[in-house]
């Protein structure tokens, strides 16, 4: 029976978590791909030529469908993991964005949810093993080894079906004529008749009797060869217990597709989404990851601070960017490649009057912190600030007790 969800169409997966950033990174099965997925942010601003306040492809990898590298996942039964193009901003918390998405791949088809034909092994998790591995790949696995978001297996490979392993068999001396066919037999004995009687005028009587110590060559019963090797593996338990997933939805269509749907239907950790980093999310976005914490249990008050966070442009990590006059900036654009484009026309925000007697911060924008977005004709009250401060106290605080500082410096 076919599955519903077709190869050629995008699969939204779910959200996961930029560790240095905190922002919320969205993980999408790419459309005529079985095995295939992309993370998708808003454009690093350092770039010159990303497009402003764009949702792009920031890293992709692929769930292994290769016997010859199908070690780790002997060991370890989970399926292996390939990123031979990696990330677009290395060491930037990408790499662990895209590891803990091809978990939310392997999950989906281990729960039945998605097939993915043509993967080797199966389980909640990905697998990977040194030998074969880029130097950015092993960065992050002994990253995440080292904080325990990964584990290691040791265990056999199976090997190549195709490579027989042999033992050497040794043969007696009386075994030897059982081994050479009778007309081979005479012909090897002629030949040596032959050979002898060049050195002289003498026959030899009798024939000739060949004493021997041979070997030889045999398959070993159920027998292809294999290595012991040691397997790195990442599992969905844990990334949840690592606060590194904030949502899992399996639904056609892209991101905003999913932002677009009035109804979810999957796992979700309101704790997670109420602690991300909102700043410069489109609102339609910030809005869906609202509703989804509200129905997983969030306060009216706890999901009003987020949304004020993302109208005000207001985090911890761009606290200082809270009251300062702005330049004009472009509001946010949907990636062309997203096939969705956000709020029509694009607008510019005016900069907002300095208030009396304050003088405005200096302009820091460190990479990979998006620009800080902000509604460009409402500025908060003296009551808004006052919130804001404390929501931002409160989010200080929540990230603590998720443990997302331990975190920061994942490739």
């Amino acid at each position: 029976m076919a599955h519903p969800l077709r190869t050629s169409e995008t699969v939204f997966l779910g959200v996961v978590v930029q560790p240095k950033t905190k922002a919320p990174i969205y993980v999408t099965r790419r459309s005529g791909s079985q095995m295939t997925v992309d993370i998708i942010g808003l454009a690093n601003m350092q770039q010159e030529d990303a497009p402003a306040r764009a949702y792009v492809a920031l890293g992709d990898g692929y769930l292994n469908d290769d016997r010859e590298y199908a070690g780790p996942t002997d060991v370890t039964g989970l399926p292996r993991s390939h990123t031979p193009r990696g990330v677009s901003a290395r060491g930037g918390g990408y790499g662990t964005c895209l590891y803990t998405g091809l978990v939310l791949l392997a999950s989906a088809q281990e729960e039945g949810k998605l097939f993915v034909p043509g993967i080797i092994g199966s389980g909640a998790g990905i697998s990977s093993e040194s030998s074969t591995r880029s130097d950015s790949a092993t960065r992050w696995w002994r990253a995440a080894l080292a904080r325990g978001i990964a584990a290691q297996e040791k265990g056999d490979t199976e090997g190549d079906d195709d490579e027989e392993r042999y033992e050497t068999e040794e043969l007696d001396d009386e075994d030897v004529e059982d081994h050479v066919s009778s007309r081979d037999w005479r012909r090897l004995t002629d030949q040596i008749s032959d050979a002898i009687s060049n050195y002289g005028e003498w026959s030899l009587a009798g024939g000739v009797s060949i004493r021997a110590n041979l070997s030889r060559e045999v398959p070993v019963e159920g027998g292809r060869s294999g290595e012991v090797i040691t397997a790195d593996f990442y599992t969905l338990a844990s990334a949840e217990k690592h606060h590194l997933v904030a949502v899992r939805e399996i639904a056609t269509g892209g991101i905003m597709t999913w932002a677009r749907k009035p109804t979810f239907d999957g796992v979700s950790h309101k704790d997670v989404i109420l602690a991300l980093n909102v700043t410069g999310q489109d609102s339609l976005m910030v809005a869906k990851l609202a509703l989804v914490a509200k129905e997983g249990g969030a306060s009216d008050a706890a999901v009003s601070e987020m949304m004020m966070r993302n109208q005000f442009g207001a985090d911890i990590i761009s606290r200082k960017m809270l009251f300062q006059p702005g330049e004009q900036v472009e509001l946010p654009v949907v990636d062309e490649r997203l096939g969705q484009q956000l709020g029509g026309r694009r607008r510019t925000r005016m900069p907002p009057a300095r208030e009396r007697g304050q003088t405005a911060p200096p302009h820091t924008n460190p990479a990979p912190i998006p620009v800080t977005h902000r509604n460009p004709a409402v500025e908060p009250t003296a009551s808004e600030r006052r919130a804001l401060e404390k929501s931002l106290a409160e989010l200080e605080k929540r990230r603590a007790d998720l443990g997302w500082n331990e975190l920061e410096d994942l490739p």
